[in-house]
């Protein structure tokens, strides 16, 4: 990794925005087997970029190539949670399709997949709590209700089809019902409960045909999630998802039919309209500057400047309510966001980067004024800055002391000036006052994020693109986000353009 932040596009559909109101205030494995951690592998297809957790307690790091990560020695269980699903390439870092999922296992077994989710789920005691104990009848438990002959959670489903195969259709059952990494876990605790009774019945849980009974019966556990005709839709879905994973005959070909069934997914919690209301810029001095959302995505210069064009640096970048959909009510989804600003040219290494973990997200579908993000108390955030000097800025665990989003005025605001101030109060130089072309990345992981074109009849509706933001080798985020570009023009005031500051 470089020794500054990077920021990375790491999939290929589309560029989205994140809406905020945010009141602040295990590592990624290699190979060290000689040490006393536990080393585990996270697998639908790989998981990349996903939050790590041990024993509930989450390490702040995320998962490497191949899904690796770590836990302390004497870790029961881990998670993961969101980052991306990039197949069964071993090498890749990122790319792939957004993993709108959480999975666990117990660190007895090399690997945590959907199944080891379900096995964990079904070995809780009464306070909801994972029991070690109980692993083994958990493990019968779902031998019975899927119709197993074996159950081994450290078969490799890179290397195994069958077992490829079924965390692939597990997953895809329980993603159904979910456009959140909270829902997931909710649609699994369900799923874990049926698989109890149908066991206890005699009876097995179909997992590629005939799946309306038991998608009907999870819904009913969930509260209806869905209408009769909106479940009609998910059903036919995710049966003739399943049955293309049944009939597929090896890792690589299944990773490929759960992609394909994500790409095509149209439900989201939020969505920007690209062709739908303006961005709004505001600069040092208060001056606002008005682009559409194409203009402030558009990568080409003219003359050597972007489209979208500011003076004198970059005090906040909002979002108008009108370019902002959501799609369903969500309360205290916990969510990541991670916002970066760099600069775009050639040798220019400046770069300002920000990552805050344990949001909390609220919005009620069909009202984008109703977004909000906060940070419990105590929460911690990790900034990670270049200046044009090439002077290192680095502030962990910042608490409660900045208001780096917020939804004043009815729009969403990404408040650069509070960042700035957050670091100039520890002794740096301010990094936001400064000329010159930069590319601004804001991403949320936790939640399905899709962007929308067009109007009806000709509406289509995509997956965000997927990007990472970088503080350093242990603080790393990635999901679905938007993209942007602008030019900060020279100013008149020689000292907002000194060599020592962004």
């Amino acid at each position: 990794m470089s020794q500054h932040s990077t920021t990375k596009r790491i999939f290929t559909h589309s560029a989205l925005l994140a809406a905020i109101v945010l009141a602040t205030g295990c590592s990624s494995s290699g190979n060290k087997e000689t040490d006393s951690n536990i080393y585990q592998q996270a697998i639908d297809g790989y998981i990349v970029g996903a939050q790590v957790s041990c024993d509930g307690a989450a390490s702040g790091s995320t998962t490497g190539a191949a899904g690796r990560y770590s836990c302390p020695a004497g870790t029961k269980l881990a998670s993961i949670s969101g980052g991306q699903d990039v197949g069964f390439d071993a090498a890749a870092t990122s790319g792939g399709t957004a993993f709108i999922g959480a999975l666990s296992g117990p660190t007895s077994a090399a690997f945590i997949t959907p199944i080891s989710t379900l096995v964990v789920e079904l070995a809780k005691n009464e306070n909801g709590e994972y029991d070690p104990t109980r692993l083994d009848a958990a493990k019968e438990t779902v031998k019975k209700a899927l119709g197993l002959t074996t159950l081994n959670l450290d078969a490799d489903p890179a290397a195994d089809v069958a077992t490829a195969r079924l965390n692939a259709q597990v997953h895809q059952i329980v993603s159904g019902f979910a456009t959140t990494s909270s829902e997931y876990k909710t649609a699994m605790a369900s799923f874990a409960e049926l698989a109890r009774e149908k066991a206890a019945a005699g009876e097995t849980v179909p997992v590629a045909q005939g799946l309306g009974p038991t998608l009907r019966a999870l819904n009913e556990k969930l509260g209806r999630t869905f209408t009769p005709s909106d479940l009609n839709d998910v059903i036919q879905t995710v049966e003739n998802t399943n049955t293309g994973i049944q009939n597929a005959t090896d890792p690589s070909s299944i990773s490929d039919q759960s992609a394909t069934a994500t790409n095509a997914r149209k439900d989201f919690v939020i969505a920007i309209d690209k062709y739908k209301g303006p961005v709004i810029f505001t600069d040092a001095t208060g001056t606002n500057f008005t682009y559409t959302t194409i203009q402030y995505e558009t990568d080409t210069k003219t003359n050597g400047k972007y489209t979208a064009q500011l003076n004198r640096g970059i005090k906040r970048i909002a979002y108008d309510p009108s370019a902002i959909r959501v799609g369903k009510t969500v309360t205290d989804v916990p969510v990541s966001v991670g916002i970066a600003i760099e600069g775009a040219d050639d040798g220019d290494s400046r770069i300002l980067s920000v990552i805050g973990t344990g949001l909390k997200l609220s919005a009620t579908k069909d009202d984008p004024t109703s977004i909000k993000f906060e940070v419990p108390a105590g929460s911690e955030w990790s900034f990670h800055g270049v200046t044009a000097a090439g002077a290192q800025v680095d502030v962990t665990k910042l608490k409660n002391d900045t208001r780096v989003f917020d939804a004043n005025n009815n729009g969403i605001n990404i408040n650069f000036d509070k960042i700035s101030e957050a670091i100039k109060n520890r002794g740096y130089p301010d990094l936001t006052l400064a000329e010159g072309n930069f590319k601004v990345t804001l991403i949320i992981n936790g939640i399905r994020v899709n962007r929308i074109s067009g109007d009806e009849p000709n509406r289509n509706i995509f997956p965000a693109f997927i990007y990472g933001v970088e503080v350093d080798d242990n603080h790393e985020l990635s999901g679905p986000g938007f993209q942007g570009y602008v030019t900060v023009l020279p100013s008149n005031n020689p000292d907002d353009n000194s060599d020592d500051i962004f």
